[in-house]
């Protein structure tokens, strides 16, 4: 015999929903072979008028069904055809005048009941994932009072991505919920359950979870594995063409040569580095160096940014956040005295650029300096005999 895989048009909690769609295709010929929450098995075959019964059965896993309950279906006539979920088992027959098993409605509701009050347990844990995604969503975004440049480089995504997928099974878990408690309480008013129901002619819930869940795992896969092994690790400053970095010789002046750490005919004092990240297709770290003496200290580095085109409104704020941020850096650098540096930062309006601005400290001459435009960011740090609000176009030409 042939088989068919037709999409689950119903909810599996919907009972008389699930019972009327397997009876409409058993009339077009495809009997019941195994029922999943997205796709179900059926077997090709003649067209026979098939009745159909949905049991509460919860069952370890590996478990078969209770032998008593197969023996009282079987002697009214019905037969197990599969189990679904490990917490139903379906029943058919083609005798139109089999009888039911169940003639109490009342007895029949405490074991919809236990169905019921594991399904509200469920939405519960779901609930509390939700809320514990959602701590950790915050723990990530606040980590280092940098919530925009951890939004960008983490796994923040995939934690929103997670969070969207978690409110849309509390959702559709909610629903089965209502519709579990709906059939216990006509039981236990001793109304016999019915068996015939209208139902959608298309249910998308199961196929928008799954095309999340794959989605997500793949965001995991290429985020985590893909992408750190297309990183540029330290290479030489001349390899940089993404943008016209700002230089020490230029800030210095014309008469400054700067001396460099060589390592294993490696400098690690001077070098770009680029990062890729799904929601920052390029992140530059540039560092110029030349003495390391506390009381001698000449230091540029830059941090560079290009954002997808849909995410450029988040531009300026990085810039901004990075500013701020990068002012109470100097209290923990090991060559500051650890106290608190008073800043001075103007805000320059500039032609074709979102944002400009620069800060100098009162304290070890650090100086920073931000910048963005459309979808591009640029933030610099330096220390030295230099002063960065004298170039102020070549930073800005760093984002246009």
């Amino acid at each position: 015999m042939k088989r068919v895989y037709q999409i689950t048009l119903v909810s599996l909690y919907d009972v008389r929903g699930v019972e009327s769609w397997l009876e409409d295709m058993a009339l077009r010929g495809l009997a019941l072979k195994r029922i999943r929450p997205l796709f179900s098995t059926f077997e090709e075959g003649p067209a026979r008028k098939t009745r159909y019964r949905a049991e509460p059965c919860r069952l370890s896993w590996g478990a078969e069904p209770p032998q008593a309950m197969l023996d009282l279906y079987r002697d009214f006539g019905w037969d197990c055809v599969c189990q679904t979920n490990s917490e139903l088992l379906i029943f058919s027959t083609q005798d139109p005048n089999a009888p039911e098993p169940h003639s109490d409605p009342a007895l029949q509701s405490q074991l919809w009941k236990k169905l019921y009050k594991a399904q509200r347990r469920s939405f519960l844990s779901q609930l509390a994932a939700l809320f514990g995604l959602l701590w950790l969503l915050s723990m990530v975004l606040l980590a280092e009072h940098m919530p925009v440049h951890t939004f960008l480089t983490t796994i923040a995504l995939l934690i929103v991505l997670e969070m969207v997928l978690m409110i849309f099974l509390l959702a559709a878990s909610w629903a089965d919920v209502e519709r579990l408690a709906l059939l216990v309480r006509q039981l236990e008013q001793n109304i016999p359950l019915e068996h015939h129901a209208v139902y959608l002619p298309r249910r998308w819930g199961p196929a928008l979870f799954y095309l999340l869940f794959f989605l997500l795992l793949m965001g995991i896969f290429f985020s985590n594995i893909i992408l750190p092994f297309s990183r540029d690790w330290l290479q030489p400053l001349d390899a940089l063409t993404a943008f016209p970095r700002l230089t020490l010789e230029s800030l210095e002046g014309e008469n400054y040569h700067p001396r460099t750490l060589q390592e294993r005919g490696r400098d690690y004092a001077n070098f770009c580095d680029r990062e890729r990240y799904p929601l920052c297709p390029e992140y530059w770290r540039v560092v110029q160096s030349d003495r390391i003496e506390p009381e001698n200290w000449t230091r540029l580095e830059l941090e560079w940014y290009r954002l997808p085109g849909w995410l450029s409104f988040l531009a300026a704020p990085l810039a901004k956040e990075q500013l701020e941020v990068h002012m109470g850096l100097d209290q923990d650098i090991w060559w500051s005295s650890g106290e608190n540096a008073a800043w001075t930062v103007d805000y320059i309006p500039w032609d074709g650029v979102d944002f400009l601005a620069v800060a100098r400290s009162e304290v070890g001459g650090f100086q920073l300096a931000a910048a963005s435009a459309g979808k591009r960011a640029v933030t610099i740090r330096y220390t030295g005999g230099g002063n960065l609000a004298e170039h102020l176009e070549e930073i800005a030409a760093m984002v246009r």
